[in-house]
């Protein structure tokens, strides 16, 4: 990244787009500290990243990633990810997600263990799987890394669904392809080799 200065307020939706290699997921990485920024900084709520512990990192930013990582365990415990949220808690989370009513049609509804990285799941059903997950953690900020990119149509009504319902009174951070995604955006910024080339609305 070169040069970047950007600010989002609480509350905002900001989207992130440019073709691959543009910085887009380097911006993110950065917020979310998975690196350190080699000069500038990086500020959450008025603090430096560097400051706050991860923890309090984690507990305040939930990603959906365009991969969805799925334990080999069940179903109830890959939504709760540590977390001891009851049953009735996850539920809620899985009904805002849309995935509920795939969840208790599955041999063990909620006990059902999943393979592998989620093996027999739709890339749609693994992403509201992903998406309860963010539910249930609450975080007020929202990373989506091209959440919808592999989501087939069937899917795709029921996932735009999964995140209104995920975004709605968070501060939100998109990386996106899709026009649909961004046309809700305040602000889309556009990168080129590292840096802000354009910035506005999507009018």
């Amino acid at each position: 990244l070169h040069g970047v200065n950007l600010k989002i307020h609480d509350g905002e939706r900001m989207a992130l787009v440019g073709r691959s290699g543009a910085g887009k997921s380097t911006v993110i990485e950065l917020i979310s500290r998975f690196y350190d920024v080699q000069e500038g900084e990086v500020l959450i709520g008025g603090k430096n990243v560097k400051e706050l512990d991860y923890d309090t990192i984690l507990k305040n930013i939930a990603i959906v990633f365009q991969k969805t990582f799925l334990t080999r365990d069940s179903v109830l415990e890959n939504i709760r990810m540590g977390s001891n949220a009851t049953l009735e808690e996850v539920r809620a989370a899985a009904k805002e997600a849309q995935i509920d009513d795939f969840i208790m049609s599955l041999p063990d509804g909620y006990d059902t263990v999943l393979g592998e990285g989620g093996g027999s799941l739709s890339g749609g059903e693994k992403q509201r799987i992903s998406i309860a997950r963010a539910m249930l953690k609450d975080a007020p900020i929202i990373i989506l890394d091209e959440a919808t990119a592999n989501v087939d149509p069937e899917n795709e009504d029921q996932l735009q669904k999964a995140m209104e319902a995920l975004t709605r009174e968070k501060t939100v951070l998109m990386i996106a392809h899709r026009l649909k995604t961004v046309r809700s955006a305040d602000q889309i910024l556009v990168l080129d080799q590292g840096r802000i080339v354009q910035r506005g609305t999507h009018g």
